[in-house]
């Protein structure tokens, strides 16, 4: 069962980010889980702050703490429910190294449209969910309750088990249905100029097979979560994209999960190009869930 044991929660003041808190103490509480608020400051701020008001560091950063507390106080947050964790340093640095440093087992961060697109999410929230070595949840400004409706992204490989397994966990919490899509991308067929015959591609044959691997794995990994209401099946499409992103919107899900690809062996990680962009596309709230392997080991 995937209970969260501590959530971390990038604090920039804005809308967004007192969405992304309320989602992640309603998720904490339903498993009695620590959460933490991260305030990164960028250097050349804290040097300019420091310069203006004749700040020594330690007297910024206590600046800076009371300033979090009044936050998480006018968003009706008590102190006593979130600790407060501060950086002076580039605020993806900052926020991958509070990951590493308070073993966080997911990010969440707030998101709003930016001036590239409505649905497009900013620069720090994109970067984070490649580089972060944890799950990632982005929660769109306007999210205000419990999610109602999950679209999961199934493409059988290890991450993707690993969203369904974590999307179950999240729809116990809070009641949300699940649609499981594995979406079905016909390969291109090439007869070569007409030297040779097209290859026959007995599709309904595929499709049936995929339905039914489907249909066995969404029920073995949703076994933990006996009350959650799920659906599951294949659909055909010519780019998993945009089939996910059209379910989601005809579905009106308030949440998108997806797993994503890691290397640690460039000690960073990459998205596939289809979780990325489902990340910058999605007009929801999206969790990108990494390789077990990407993530950090519980202490």
């Amino acid at each position: 069962m995937n209970k969260f044991r501590h959530l971390l929660v990038g604090i920039d003041y804005s809308d967004a980010c007192r969405s992304a808190l309320r989602t992640a103490i309603r998720l904490a509480t339903a498993d009695d889980a620590a959460v933490t608020a991260v305030h990164v400051l960028d250097p050349r701020l804290a040097k300019a702050m420091q310069e203006v008001h004749g700040f020594t560091e330690a007297q910024l950063l206590r600046n800076v703490e009371d300033s979090v507390h009044r936050f998480l106080a006018e968003s009706e947050f008590g102190s006593e429910m979130v600790r407060i964790h501060l950086d002076i340093d580039h605020p993806i640095t900052g926020l991958t190294s509070a990951c590493r440093k308070t073993q966080a087992d997911l990010l969440v961060l707030g998101t709003r449209g930016t001036s590239h697109g409505p649905n497009e999410v900013g620069a720090v929230a994109s970067k984070c969910v490649r580089r972060a070595p944890t799950d990632v949840l982005l929660v769109r400004e306007d999210m205000s309750g419990p999610f109602v409706n999950a679209l999961v992204g199934v493409d059988f490989s290890e991450a993707s088990g690993r969203a369904v397994s974590m999307a179950g966990h999240i729809a116990s919490c809070d009641g949300t249905k699940l649609d499981c899509i594995h979406v079905y991308e016909p390969p291109v067929v090439l007869d070569y100029g007409g030297f040779l015959p097209a290859i026959p591609l007995d599709e309904p044959g595929i499709i049936d097979g995929l339905n039914k691997d489907l249909q066995e794995l969404v029920p073995t990994l949703l076994q933990p979560y006996p009350s959650v209401k799920w659906h599951a099946e294949v659909q055909h499409g010519t780019n998993t994209r945009d089939v996910l992103i059209h379910h989601a919107k005809k579905t009106d899900s308030d949440l998108v999960v997806i797993g994503t690809r890691g290397k640690s062996d460039l000690h960073t990680l990459f998205m596939g190009t289809t979780a990325e962009s489902i990340v910058r596309r999605a007009a929801c709230s999206v969790l990108a869930v990494k390789p077990s392997h990407s993530v950090i080991a519980a202490a």
